[in-house]
């Protein structure tokens, strides 16, 4: 999930512009992956708030591969839930907790991290990417 500052890519789904003249279609993505990516920037939030290795303002910056930086964060959730069923205090204000949280108060994982394979080429990146997010949009956002 990536806001307009990213390009569209095969691993980064991104809204469309803002000008951009939108099927019914494209204006239910647009509206799913705003809300997804407001959810997973407060869960981020809230992981770099208790674990500072993931805030690079605390010199936190992690000096791993992306994989083992994915197994870090994977990590760090799954200790941030531990905490959240054993009652076990945050290093935040519980107040600041609850504005960033919401209702939901575990940080749901997947399957583990995944690794998706992109082309070399940044073009045929990009140009994939478009294709990636209007089948996206073609098979989930379609009212048919």
């Amino acid at each position: 999930m990536g806001d307009s500052g990213y390009s569209q890519r095969c691993r980064m789904m991104i809204p469309f512009e803002h000008k951009a003249k939108l099927t019914s279609a494209q204006k239910r993505y647009q509206t799913a992956q705003i809300k997804c990516r407001n959810t997973v920037e407060r869960t981020i939030g809230i992981l770099k708030s208790r674990f500072r290795c993931l805030d690079h303002k605390s010199r936190g910056a992690m000096q791993f591969s992306p994989e083992k930086s994915a197994q870090v964060i994977a990590c760090c959730a799954i200790l941030h839930n531990y905490c959240r069923r054993r009652n076990i205090q945050t290093t935040i204000l519980p107040h600041i907790e609850e504005e960033l949280v919401g209702d939901r108060q575990e940080v749901d994982l997947a399957e583990g991290p995944s690794t998706v394979l992109a082309p070399e080429n940044r073009a045929d990146d990009i140009e994939a990417g478009k294709g990636a997010r209007n089948e996206l949009i073609r098979v989930y956002f379609n009212s048919n």
